[in-house]
């Protein structure tokens, strides 16, 4: 459920205060990223991504830092460049690409661990053995005919015009293997022009052509992984650190990669010197490159969208010569535009109020390219008519009584006590149980927050489950 019915929300333009900073001679760079280590982290405030790996080594190597969990890399990297944390961790291949995409996000080179990346496949099921030898094998020529350094070049380099995968060609005479994936992985797995791409689907493609395989994608969270494999659902999943606890859920193939956990920081942090926010303000009043005041300036500039949302086609109905860059996550847009890949972000009127809470450094365009009425989606069947009735007739007493005004101050206001659901999926299931579908990317309507899903939709949604007599899902 992405919105709720009567919420009239407008398309417009986010743009940044951008700030410039001088890039020094890489000689002088690596001399000052000496002078900072990653044990000088501890005590501060650290990014994790979700799962036992990254959770165990801030526990180990960070004892005494607050930990801030995160589902996606994205959310990690906005969190960074918002001062909500001081670092977090990561996977070094991960970090090479967005130091090349986006500079002021850097590493401190000491790897914390060592670690292979692999592809993993089911235990103790012969079709999945043979699978993982089949791929094996494949792996081996790679490494030794150059295709893993032609991978890491195109993938870690800057050409982006190198950075396609094409799937045209898969004959499919052997049949087709289903490979789980998690798209905001980058530079492994994403989402670019609308297509996947990444290190790990070139190599799987490249594995399908040699083998005569044709080739189906899954994304989910990567939590999810594991699980989606030992479902049966996929033949296997894209690259994962290999680990002992692993180990006993999953069989490794050869590693496809090779780096460790490293922490990522500012790069600020690195040259010894961070840029304050009264000198970041500063340099937007100036009116420097970056800061747009009407949409008219926008002109054939880059816009950023979040791929299968409207924001694209509206801002293309009054702006027809833009250059439109699509994204997978609102995160991963937000990043594209303060790192300058873009010149603007166009997205939900809603999103950005939330959005502009924790980032001060950006600002919005009051133009509006469109008006839309935003809603809850339900099947097109007789259940699914009926459910959406009484739906919409419980939205409609909330609008009547305030509470829609009280819900819509929880979420866009900046008291984050406030924030927080009843255990939904625990309510008196009298009625049965609604599944509700959600997109954990799109604060305030409904993201993650304390390992829980949380957020503006949600709340409707349990309001209206537990005056109903369903537990939600």
């Amino acid at each position: 459920m992405r919105r709720f019915c009567t919420l009239l929300l407008a398309v417009f333009f986010a743009a940044a205060l951008l700030f410039s900073a001088n890039i020094q001679a890489s000689t002088d760079r690596e001399q000052e990223k000496t002078k900072v280590g990653w044990r000088d982290y501890n005590g501060k405030r650290i990014g994790v991504l979700t799962g036992p790996l990254m959770e165990d080594a801030a526990k180990e190597y960070f004892p005494d830092s607050e930990y801030f969990i995160f589902n996606t890399y994205p959310d990690c990297i906005t969190a960074l460049l918002s001062g909500k944390i001081d670092a977090y961790l990561g996977d070094e291949p991960g970090l090479k690409s967005v130091h090349a995409e986006q500079p002021e996000i850097d590493y401190i080179h000491d790897r914390i661990t060592e670690n292979n990346y692999s592809f993993a496949f089911r235990k103790d099921d012969p079709e999945s053995v043979a699978l993982c030898e089949e791929l094996d094998e494949f792996l081996t020529r790679c490494w030794s005919d150059g295709t893993m350094q032609e991978l890491d070049e195109i993938w870690f380099g800057v050409d982006e015009a190198r950075k396609v995968v094409d799937m045209e060609d898969l004959s499919g005479e052997n049949g087709t293997i289903k490979v789980v994936t998690t798209t905001t992985d980058m530079p492994f797995s994403y989402i670019k022009d609308g297509k996947n791409v990444g290190y790990d689907i070139d190599l799987v493609v490249r594995f399908c052509r040699d083998r005569g395989y044709a080739l189906e994608l899954g994304d989910v969270d990567f939590a999810g992984r594991i699980p989606a494999i030992q479902s049966g659902k996929y033949d296997f999943t894209t690259d994962m650190n290999v680990t002992p606890e692993r180990e006993e859920q999953v069989l490794f193939s050869k590693p496809t990669s090779q780096g460790g956990i490293v922490l990522a920081v500012l790069s600020s942090d690195l040259a010894g010197g961070a840029t304050t926010d009264t000198e970041s303000q500063a340099a937007g009043e100036t009116g420097g490159d970056g800061v747009y005041t009407s949409l008219e300036k926008l002109a054939g500039k880059r816009i950023g969208v979040q791929t299968g949302t409207i924001s694209g086609e509206a801002a293309q109905s009054v702006l027809p010569d833009i250059q439109l860059n699509y994204y997978n996550t609102q995160a991963d847009a937000m990043a594209a535009l303060r790192s300058g890949k873009v010149d603007a972000w166009a997205s939900e009127e809603a999103v950005i109020r939330f959005v502009m809470i924790e980032n001060t450094d950006l600002t919005m365009i009051k133009d509006k390219f469109d008006s839309t009425s935003l809603a809850a989606v339900f099947p097109k069947t007789e259940e699914g008519q009926a459910l959406c009735d009484a739906y919409s007739a419980f939205v409609e007493e909330l609008w009547a009584d305030g509470t829609m005004a009280e819900i819509d101050s929880v979420w866009f206001g900046s008291d984050e006590e406030k924030k927080v659901l009843p255990d939904y999926d625990k309510f008196p299931d009298t009625n049965g149980t609604l599944r509700m579908a959600a997109d954990t990317t799109l604060p305030p309507f409904s993201y993650v927050k304390d390992q829980r899903s949380v957020g503006y939709d949600l709340d409707v949604a349990s309001r209206f489950c537990e005056a109903h007599g369903y537990r939600l899902e």
